[in-house]
């Protein structure tokens, strides 16, 4: 019989094989790879911690974000619609795709699985992150400049 953490340990793995996989990778895939590390904040808040909430990244950087809430299935969705290269490989976990409004959104992510897009024009790109019932939400941001 297997050990109820297991199925986590072997996700713990795989994920860290997939970042591991993106930051080693990054001359066939992108230049750069940052990570947004997803929790919750501490006590009865309703509210998502990221980690940076604010990042600044340059024209070709894959962005992961990591989903670090035990117990939560996470979904994060661009409501810009703004175009992004889907760099999520997961066979499992299919990333990002667009939305009836023409806007990028994850599947839910489990507990330590990730999803990841490579930025590939210039902008300001605010996000929001909840669970399936949208009782705990937090918001980011990813800005893009030129390579310099």
């Amino acid at each position: 019989m297997k050990h109820p953490d297991s199925a986590l340990k072997w996700k713990i793995v795989a994920s860290a094989f997939a970042i591991l996989f993106f930051l080693t990778a990054g001359s066939l895939f992108a230049e750069n790879a940052s990570i947004i590390q997803i929790g919750k904040a501490a006590g009865e808040t309703k509210d998502l911690t990221l980690s940076p909430p604010e990042l600044f990244v340059q024209k070709g950087t894959v962005v992961i974000w990591m989903n670090g809430i035990q117990g939560e299935e996470i979904q994060v969705v661009f409501k810009d619609g703004k175009a992004c290269k889907d760099v999520s490989f997961s066979p499992e976990y299919k990333g990002f795709s667009l939305d009836s409004k023409s806007c990028f959104v994850t599947s839910f992510i489990p507990y330590a699985a990730t999803s990841s897009l490579q930025f590939t024009e210039n902008g300001t790109f605010d996000y929001t992150v909840s669970n399936a019932t949208g009782r705990i939400s937090g918001k980011g941001k990813v800005t893009v400049q030129d390579n310099k």
